[in-house]
């Protein structure tokens, strides 16, 4: 199994990376309306690393740093798939020794593109989406999580993030929301946007960080 310092040893720092911590170690396991215990960590790679190279093309990367857990892009799976196209892909990834643990990032600027979202989730079969609604629409994204009981992580995106530049917009938002409902803590990002990630991650993990991820 590769360890982050092994990781880093090996991509020179270069790659961006997709860390679930602590939704992924814990993406299909049952809820018990409390968030996942703080020392669960896997590594695994952001689908949007690869946005100008073949699903192939991926798998053979992550094989050669030893990474097998993927958070799916929908440039490699889209979000009209169909379930024979859902089946074959996790087919392709379990052939490459590959999970994919979580959907996302996806922009979604409505109600009727949270369903879409989520309705995909279910499809691909995962428990974790990283999404981008807008700030409004958050009770909505609270009753989907409760419905289909998939954690929602919303990502940050820096200066020019709109409604969520950073951890602390983010934390204002969620802080009274189902508890499955978090952050994803972009650490390119944060550093963008003048942020200390690791003082960010020790402030909100464990009850708020859900993914993190360098870009």
């Amino acid at each position: 199994m590769t360890t982050r310092r092994l990781f880093l040893k090996y991509t020179g720092g270069g790659m961006a990376v997709a860390v679930a911590t602590p939704a992924f170690a814990l993406a299909n396991a049952p809820h018990t309306g409390g968030r996942p215990s703080a020392d669960s960590f896997k590594l695994g790679l952001a689908g949007f690393n690869f946005l100008h190279f073949k699903l192939e093309q991926a798998l053979e990367m992550m094989k050669k740093v030893d990474v097998h857990s993927l958070c799916i892009k929908d440039f490699h799976l889209p979000l009209t798939s169909t379930a024979e196209q859902v089946a074959a892909f996790h087919e392709t990834l379990k052939n490459a020794g590959v999970t994919g643990y979580a959907v996302g990032p996806i922009y979604m600027k409505s109600p009727a593109e949270i369903d879409n979202a989520f309705d995909y989730a279910r499809r691909v079969g995962v428990k974790l989406m990283i999404g981008i609604p807008n700030p409004e629409d958050l009770p909505y994204v609270e009753k989907k999580v409760k419905e289909s009981d998939i954690r929602f992580a919303i990502h940050n995106h820096g200066p020019d993030g709109l409604g969520y530049p950073n951890a602390v917009t983010i934390y204002g938002l969620i802080k009274n929301l189902d508890p499955r409902v978090g952050i994803c803590l972009d650490i390119g990002h944060d550093i963008r946007y003048g942020n200390d990630p690791i003082a960010d991650m020790k402030k909100y993990a464990p009850e708020f960080l859900i993914s993190t991820s360098k870009t």
